[in-house]
Order: C-alpha cells, then sequence, then structure tokens
C-alpha cells in the first residue's frame, strides 16, 4: 500500500495537473486576467477555427457590431499591402511606456463591414498558414505581449494560433466574435513603425 500511495505522491509532484484535472494557465503578475467557462472557451475555438479553415471566405459569425481592433503588429506588416478600404479605417494609437523611452503604436479600428471584410481578406492573403493554425491557450509571453499593447482587462475566450513561424493572439467577446487580432512580436520592433 505504501508503494501505490508514494506513486501517486510523485504523479502529484511531476504532474500537478493529474491532482487537479487541468494544467494551470501562467497568467505573468500584474496581468488582469478572467477565465471563462471552458464551454465559452470551446465553442469560441471551435467557431475561430471554422472560420480560419475557411480561409479567404470572409466569416461573419466572427465579426459582430463592435469595433474590431487590428493590433500594432500584425497592422505592422498588414500596412504596406492594405487596400484603400483599410488604410482609411480608423487609427488606433497607444503608447507603451519602455526603460528607454514611450513607444507610440499604430493600428487599425475596423468599424464596418466592409472594413472587416478588407481587413479579413488582407490577412488571409498575407498569412495563408492561418488556415492550419492550432488555436490554443496563450502562453506567459504572449499574454505578456497583448497586455501591454492593449487598454482592457483580458477577458476569455483569449487564444494564440501558432500558425508556421508566426504566432497570432484573438480576444473574442462572450458572444464569440472578435474583438483583437494581432501578431505577437518583439514591443521593440514597433519603434518608429
Amino acid at each position: 500500500m505504501k508503494t501505490k500511495a508514494h506513486f501517486f505522491l510523485i504523479l502529484a509532484l511531476v504532474f500537478p495537473f493529474a491532482a487537479h484535472g487541468k494544467a494551470q494557465q501562467d497568467i505573468p503578475p500584474g496581468v488582469k486576467y478572467k477565465p471563462a467557462p471552458a464551454s465559452v472557451n470551446a465553442a469560441a475555438k471551435l467557431k475561430l477555427e471554422g472560420a480560419l479553415a475557411n480561409g479567404a471566405a470572409f466569416p461573419e459569425e466572427l465579426f459582430g457590431e463592435n469595433l474590431i481592433w487590428c493590433g500594432p503588429t500584425l497592422w505592422k506588416f498588414l500596412k504596406p499591402s492594405a487596400d484603400k478600404i483599410l488604410l482609411q479605417a480608423q487609427i488606433v494609437r497607444g503608447n507603451l511606456p519602455m526603460p528607454d523611452g514611450v513607444i507610440v503604436t499604430e493600428g487599425r479600428g475596423l468599424r464596418n463591414e466592409q472594413e472587416k471584410r478588407s481587413f479579413w481578406k488582407a490577412l488571409m492573403a498575407k498569412y495563408p498558414s492561418l488556415q492550419t493554425g492550432k488555436v490554443r491557450k496563450p502562453i506567459s509571453r504572449e499574454i505578456s505581449y497583448f497586455w501591454a499593447t492593449t487598454v482592457f482587462d483580458i477577458d476569455e475566450p483569449f487564444f494564440a494560433i501558432d500558425a508556421g513561424s508566426q504566432t497570432f493572439v484573438v480576444h473574442m467577446g462572450r458572444e464569440h466574435d472578435i474583438y483583437t487580432f494581432d501578431l505577437v512580436g518583439d514591443l521593440r520592433d514597433l519603434r518608429g513603425a
């Protein structure tokens, strides 16, 4: 009996998630992160995966009435090939305090269906690997990146998407529509972007 109890103790120490039924997510200190019920996250993930798999087909179900924010790193890479509609979308600027000064960032706020369609088309053309991307819970570095570039608390559903050599973050509402889409990057690379 002692051997059996010892075995389970080792399992609990080596695999702490086994004792609780799931892995604990590593939320960086100071980040305001609110988990959602597993059923909400699962439904949002399924919806996002379906939209990505459909590629260039515009996923109306992911774009509700709210303003969608194209984050600063993603915008930096979409801007050179953006069409007139996307270039004229609402400019969203942010200030990122860094040890060596403030970095002023620029993204885009997508207000109407035409701008959202333009964004999706540009996104899928630039990053076709999103179609086969793996949607998962974000890790500490991805959460920290998003926290630094947003003015909002992070409420799930919130996902990372591994798409080839790039990782994206997607913040969604409880109705499973997109609030923010960004490409994870080095914040210092936003200087002068």
